[in-house]
């Protein structure tokens, strides 16, 4: 799923997107994340490097990130919207596959 808008997300809610991926076997990613008044409250660009060779890792390494960014950060508690484009981490949230336990560290 993607926005094009804000509008687009029921109001009152966090927006975490994230998106990761691969060049050359070397690892990128990001993340943004807003406030429910719609104000960008972080944005960053990840390298990976070689830790991260394929898009899946790299999709989780972003989303992971961005997570700790969140516990950081001690954010209002909220509703969150997190948006996101890899089947894998989906399934993974909806407990249809269960993770390896070197993709998932505490957060």
């Amino acid at each position: 799923m993607s926005i094009e808008t804000l509008e687009e997300v029921p109001g009152g809610a966090y927006i975490l997107q994230f998106d990761g991926g691969t060049i050359k076997k070397l690892g990128v990613g990001g993340y943004l994340i807003w406030d429910p008044d719609g104000r960008l409250r972080a944005a960053q660009a990840l390298w990976f490097g070689k830790e991260c060779t394929t898009n899946n890792e790299c999709e989780l390494g972003a989303l992971l990130s961005a997570l700790k960014w969140v516990k950081w950060s001690k954010l209002e508690p909220g509703d969150w919207m997190i948006i996101g484009d890899s089947n894998l981490i989906l399934r993974y949230c909806n407990r249809k596959f269960k993770p390896q336990k070197k993709f998932m560290p505490d957060v």
